[in-house]
Order: C-alpha cells, then structure tokens, then sequence
C-alpha cells in the first residue's frame, strides 16, 4: 500500500509541475508582469489537491488490486497511462516556457502548420500513443511507477518550499506608486482621449474585412475622423510599443528586472530604465494638464503611476492568476476552499483551451475588459482628465465575444474568433461613445482609435499578414472625414495629442500637415 500511495502522491506533484512551477519557481524579474504574487491560499489550495488527489490513485489502486484481483488490472494499467497525459502536457508548458527555442510546443506549432495540420499532429500523437498503450500496457506501466517512484522525493520538498513561500508572502513590492494629485484646470480645457485596442489590425479591419462582419461605430467613426490608410506601429509587439508610445521614442528591446522596473533598448545596445525616461505624461502635467491611465499588461501604476493623477492597471490573464473562477469577481481567491477546485482544474487547461468550456484565463480576461470598460467609462467623462491613455485587451486573444449573441460565450477558438473580437472592439468603442454623448463631453473631446501592433497570426486566419495599425482621429468640434495616404509610424502619436491639447492643432488638414512634417521616426 505504501508504495502505491508514493507512486499516487507523485504522479499527482508531477500533474501540478507547471503549477508548481508558476507559483514557486518565477522569477524576480517575472514579478513585472505580476499584480500580486501567489497568495498564501492559493499555495495551501495546491499543496490540498496534491494530497487528495495522491491519496485518491493510491488507495484506488489498492482497493482496486484487493477487489478485482489482477484480472481488472489490465484495464487499470491503461486508465493509469491514458493519465499520463496531464503530466505530459504539463512538462511541455514549463519547458515551453522555460526555453524560448522550444515555442513550437506551445503557439509556434499553430503558426507553423494551422490549426489544421496543429490538429493532424496531435490527432497522430494520440494515436500512437493508444496503440503503444493498448500493446504494451504492462511494461510500459512498470517503467512509469519506476520513474514516479524515483520521483516521489520531490513531493515534501514541494510542499515544504509551498509551506515556505505562503509564510514569507510579502506583497510590498507590488504596490502601485501614489498618483499625483490634480491641478486645477479651467472648466472648458480641452481634452484628449488615447484609445489603444491591443491588437486591432488595419487590414482586418477595414481592408480585407471579414464579408460578415459588420462594424457600425468604426465607420461612422472614420467617416468623422483623419482616417490614415498606412499608420505603422511602434514595434510587433505591447513590451516594446507601449513603452515607445509613452516615451516617444522607438523601443527596440525591452526586459523586465523587478515588479517596478522595465529596462527599454532603443537602439539594441544598451539600457536604460523606463520609470526615468521623460514620458508624455511628464510633458502633459508641465503644460497644466491631469492625466489618467487605464492600463493593461504594462505594470503601469508601479513604474510610472507618479506621474498621473489617476492609475489603473490589470495584467494579462494566465493559469496562475486566474483562479478566481466563474462567478468571482477578481483573480485571486480569498480562501482556500474558493481556490482548491479552479486549481485542480487548471491542470487539465491551457491558457485558451479547456474541456469545460471557457477555461479559468478566458473567463479570467472577460472580467478584465468588463472591470476595464467600466473604469474606461468613468475616466473618458470626467473633466478633471483632460489627457487620457485607455489601452484596452481587444481584440486581443482569448477570444470571448460572440457577435451573434452579443454574448461572452466564445470557447476554445484562438484564432477564428478574432473577427468576433473586432466586433467587440466596435461595440466598445460604441459604448464610450455614448457615455461621453450622454456626458455632453464627446464633441468637445478629441479622440484618436489606435491600436499597438497587428494581429500577428493573421497568416493562419486568412493567409495574409500586414503590419498597418489602425489610426482614427476625431477633433473637437469637427465631424468631416480626411484620409491621410502617407506611410508614417504612429510612435509619434504622444507628441500629436499634446499639440492638440495645447491648441497648436486644431484642424484635420492641421493635423495631416504636422504628421506629415514629423514623420521621421525618433530612434
């Protein structure tokens, strides 16, 4: 018995690798993209389910060999290596993640083969792997009880360093910087409202849009605004073009080192520390003006929240913080008992696919765009901020939103689902609209619809791949449509907006002429 609970407790630790992994072995600089990290209750929940499920195959195995005899042994073998898939799929996360060489274990074999061949490969797999199984189920099983068996040293050395890090928890580190506080600004001041849709791609958009797809509120806001048929972003990806649209300058590298500290590259060699880079927000707050963030991704508020006098940020939802579950309303769970069933669960998900549906990260990032939008709305309607950068998860994977239904019902769909994304992009961008409209602030706001790099797997969806961004911007008190057909990159976008907030710009034909004159990128 004994030696079935050992192989039971150990191919359970081994299921929970890349929990384990997630929650014990991050590193310092990993802790950038963290809101807080893994909470005592989460540990315990972990170091519970380990122990339950352990005990579980254990003494089944037990009762089972006491009950049936080895005839039903046979049948038990196989189950047990049908098993051995979660623990497989949980090596391949932590070495896919571990070695940056290995990314085809995880999105680079759907960027390779499509979702197609992706699904030929793994149907192939499974199927050598049964027959395997079905022919050599006893020598097989024998060899994995060995390796458990070899293993099972590391399940109390797991526990005690998840015992060690739920007594030491220290979440001081993570605190947001103190915002600073308004000045006082005429009550007709102008404003300018900067909404970033992470991800958005102008081709999909309104080149090679989707026949189906319709998008009313982006239409009728291009018809308003200095439409640019061939804005480039700062770079291909958010650590590097956030960063460059707040510095104004393109980023070429970018690294993280603690909760607070992102180092930026602007010429690949070399580095400097973005909280002590001059910032838009810097410039906007000297020229008299409050600014807000509502921020995804970035740990804004922690490195450069001093220099707004509003800031909120959510970070990118992933297994291990997101195992608040259906109906919590965060990430992290408060108890151990709310946390124990979502983190055994997450040992049979991925960040995108789930049996059950919406995995714990897609249910995770509906409730960070449903929290983002609300704040969103609150910040675009309030005078006190007369600049304010919105930087948004959409259309942005997983994909949730179902344009049919109007509903966050979509599952398991990490590509095709995009065109529903952008349908939720025009939804949203509808919805801020009609608060400013109601708040009487739209016509007097300037707004400008952006986005921080294309859609990078566009090639699977359709077999195509541009990297135009989209760039929409309405003036104040203007409501004629422009196209601007000169090729520029959008990094000077900051610089722009403060113009147009210091009254310089004021036209569309203005504004064309002073991209037109600062189009050179700042390197």
């Amino acid at each position: 018995m004994l030696k079935n609970m050992a192989i039971g407790l150990s191919l359970a630790n081994l299921c929970f690798l890349r929990v384990w992994s997630e929650m014990l072995t991050y590193t310092r600089a990993y802790t950038y993209w963290m809101k807080v990290p893994p909470t005592p209750a989460e540990l315990a929940a972990a170091i519970f389910d380990v122990i339950l499920l352990g005990c579980f195959l254990g003494l089944g195995v037990h009762f089972l060999r006491g009950r049936f005899g080895e005839g039903a042994m046979k049948w038990v073998r196989r189950l047990f290596l049908v098993s051995l898939v979660i623990p497989i799929n949980a090596i391949r996360a932590v070495v896919s993640q571990a070695v940056p060489d290995w990314d085809f274990l995880r999105s680079g074999m759907l960027l390779v083969l499509g979702s197609k061949g992706t699904m030929v490969v793994l149907a192939a797999l499974a199927a050598t792997g049964f027959t395997a199984i079905l022919l050599w189920d006893r020598p097989l099983s024998r060899g994995v009880c060995v390796i458990l068996l070899m293993l099972s040293p590391f399940v109390p050395i797991v526990m005690l360093q998840a015992a060690w890090a739920s007594a030491k928890y220290d979440a001081s580190a993570f605190r947001d910087e103190t915002p600073a506080p308004l000045l006082a600004v005429k009550p007709d001041a102008r404003r300018v409202i900067w909404i970033i849709f992470d991800e958005m791609d102008q081709r999909l958009s309104f080149i090679d849009r989707d026949p189906s797809l319709q998008l009313p509120e982006l239409d009728r806001f291009r018809s308003e605004s200095l439409y640019a048929a061939h804005a480039q972003p700062p770079g291909p990806e958010t650590p590097v073009s956030m960063p460059g649209y707040i510095v104004g300058r393109m980023v070429r590298q970018s690294y993280p080192s603690s909760a607070n500290r992102l180092w930026l590259s602007y010429t690949g060699n070399g580095f400097v520390p973005w909280d002590q880079q001059s910032n838009i927000f810097q410039k906007v707050r000297g020229a008299g003006f409050n600014s807000a963030i509502v921020g995804w991704y970035h740990a804004y508020c922690r490195v450069i929240g001093k220099d707004v006098s509003s800031c909120q940020w959510w970070p990118l939802a992933m297994q291990y913080n997101s195992f608040g579950g259906v109906a919590a309303s965060q990430s992290t769970p408060e108890t151990v008992r709310a946390a124990m069933p979502n983190v055994a669960r997450s040992v049979v998900e991925t960040n995108l696919f789930s049996p059950f549906g919406q995995s714990l990260p897609t249910l995770a990032h509906i409730r960070t765009y449903q929290a983002m939008l609300a704040r969103a709305e609150q910040v675009v309607v309030d005078r006190n901020f007369q600049f304010a950068l919105i930087h948004l998860p959409v259309p942005h994977a997983p994909h949730t939103y179902n344009r049919e239904t109007g509903e966050f019902s979509r599952k398991n769909s990490p590509v095709s689902a995009y065109v529903d994304s952008l349908a939720l992009v025009d939804r949203t961008l509808g919805e801020l609209r009609s608060k400013m409209e109601a708040a009487g602030v739209w016509d007097s706001t300037t707004v400008l619809v952006s986005s921080d790099h294309c859609y990078r797997v566009s090639e699977v969806l359709d077999g195509k791949w541009d990297s135009r961004i989209p760039f929409l911007l309405k003036l104040a008190g203007r409501t004629g449509g422009q196209t601007l057909d000169q090729e520029f990159n959008t990094i000077i976008s900051g610089e722009l907006l403060l113009a147009i907030l210091k009254g310089e710009v004021q036209t569309a034909q203005e504004a064309a002429n002073w991209i037109k004159d600062h189009s050179a990128l700042k390197s």
